[in-house]
């Protein structure tokens, strides 16, 4: 005999559409939110006393591609080395900067100039949070 009510799977199933579809709407409306309140300052702090990697590993996931204006002074430019780094960035330059009270490492793109960049220049980027500096205690951030 025909049924006169949905199987019970597509109610489900429309309901899990709903929640996921809230829970999105939701998130985009945390990040514009979160990252006009949350500075690179707190992070860093955040970072600092986080006492387990794997604490230090959720932390720079959740901030990860967040995107922030970073002002700062330079204290030497290196070459961009390491392990998982993406293409753009591979080759590239790393400047050791200091902002505020911290020392952060920003990523250039390897198509960026960076000769006439010097000790001690002040300058201003958008950047993102790009991983964490266990060693040195620093954040490692991507110009965009």
């Amino acid at each position: 005999p025909p049924r006169s009510t949905p199987k019970p799977s597509s109610a489900a199933s429309d309901v899990y559409k709903r929640q996921l579809s809230e829970s999105f709407s939701d998130m985009s409306n945390d990040e514009s939110s979160e990252s006009a309140v949350l500075s690179l300052d707190e992070i860093i702090n955040q970072m600092n006393e986080a006492r387990f990697l794997n604490e230090q590993r959720e932390l720079i996931s959740s901030y990860k591609g967040k995107n922030f204006d970073l002002s700062f002074r330079v204290n030497s430019v290196d070459r961009t080395f390491g392990i998982g780094i993406s293409d753009e960035y591979r080759r590239g330059n790393t400047l050791h900067v200091t902002s505020e009270s911290h020392e952060i490492e920003v990523r250039m793109k390897n198509d960026y100039d960076t000769s006439k960049i010097s000790s001690g220049s002040q300058m201003s980027f958008e950047v993102s949070v790009a991983d964490w500096n266990g060693i040195r205690k620093r954040l490692v951030v991507n110009s965009v």
